[in-house]
């Protein structure tokens, strides 16, 4: 599926084509005819990295969006996915499972937009970072809701 975003130069794919070689880098991140976005709810990340990986490897995006990643704020630094960095990320405390999470190819720079004041946990789950590509500012915000929330929060 390809979603563009006019008028912005940018175009913003979603990708979920598959490949199984693993030597492809991330595209030209100072092109922005090929930027892409990929987003997947991962169902816990601890055991699918290499899945994960392997599945980007024909295409690779500039940005990895993951929601209910499982993972705690100590585990989070723990993922490795190579050619790229953690961005932001929102990591449950008092519950098990949820979270959002946003990489960030590694040839990108990037700042974190603190979003904490938003947070609640099962109602909102979000983060966000903040790009500069060829003078356009871009925004990513990763987003997660549990079915057992309150959606009027939301």
């Amino acid at each position: 599926m390809c979603v563009s975003f006019p008028p912005c130069p940018v175009s913003c794919f979603i990708s979920n084509k598959h490949n199984y070689s693993t030597r492809n880098k991330p595209n030209n991140d100072n092109d922005s005819s090929n930027f892409m976005i990929y987003h997947q709810n991962i169902r816990g990340i601890s055991k699918k990295t290499d899945e994960l990986l392997i599945s980007l490897s024909y295409n690779r995006p500039q940005i990895i969006c993951l929601t209910e990643h499982h993972l705690k704020f100590e585990e989070i630094y723990n993922i490795n996915l190579d050619y790229y960095k953690l961005g932001a990320f929102f990591c449950r405390k008092k519950y098990s499972c949820g979270g959002a999470c946003i990489f960030v190819s590694e040839l990108l720079k990037f700042s974190i937009i603190n979003l904490e004041k938003y947070h609640k946990e099962k109602d909102l789950e979000i983060c966000a970072v903040k790009l500069n590509i060829q003078a356009q500012n871009v925004i990513i915000i990763c987003t997660y809701r549990s079915p057992t929330s309150d959606f009027t929060f939301f």
